[in-house]
């Protein structure tokens, strides 16, 4: 399993650039009151071929996301974002968050887990993920992820699948190292406030 830990770059509502940490949290990370079920999603996880990664600045989680490395067992293929969440506080206008970007890092997070261990031509899958309607254009138009259809997330309730091959992760994470620069490993007890 991909656990890396990197020392990113994020901006506040002050518009001053500050560093922050993705690494993976643990379970007493998981928030209760989110709307994402994060306990329960932990409890349900799959430590062999799953994760959640945690965006850390300040002592604050500001964003969560669940990605598995897949087929599992078997050679790994492609990368599912299986959950993102960024911190309730979080989900306001652009202009008004105290951190951003905070899926923008996660999505990068997991195209580093994919390029490390999916040995893949580049017009094959490589990222994966279902939306729910009200993150559709983030997918689209935000990301500039890939729409591949509609999926069943639940009984009665529709989602939207997208992806990203090789080469379009590749230049999704360039794009993002060019404005926010590129994540460091790092060690992940460095004191970053988390």
């Amino acid at each position: 399993m991909f656990l890396n830990s990197y020392e990113i770059t994020i901006q506040t509502n002050s518009s001053e650039r500050e560093l922050a940490l993705l690494t993976p949290a643990t379970e007493s990370d998981m928030p209760l009151n989110w709307t994402c079920a994060w306990q329960t999603i932990w409890n349900k996880m799959d430590s062999d071929c799953q994760s959640i990664i945690k965006l850390v600045y300040q002592n604050q989680i500001w964003g969560l996301m669940r990605y598995g490395i897949y087929p599992y067992p078997g050679e790994p293929k492609f990368v599912e974002i299986e959950h993102l969440e960024a911190n309730p506080i979080s989900q306001v206008k652009a202009a008004n968050r105290y951190v951003t970007p905070i899926g923008k890092w996660l999505i990068w997070y997991a195209i580093q887990g994919g390029l490390q261990n999916c040995l893949i031509s580049d017009q094959d899958l490589l990222l994966f993920l279902v939306s729910v309607e009200q993150a559709f254009e983030y997918y689209r138009d935000t990301i500039g992820m890939e729409y591949v259809g509609e999926e069943t997330l639940a009984p009665g309730e529709d989602g939207y699948a997208f992806k990203f091959t090789k080469r379009q992760a590749i230049a999704y994470a360039q794009k993002h190292q060019s404005q926010w620069g590129t994540g460091r490993i790092i060690d992940p007890r460095t004191d970053y406030g988390g």
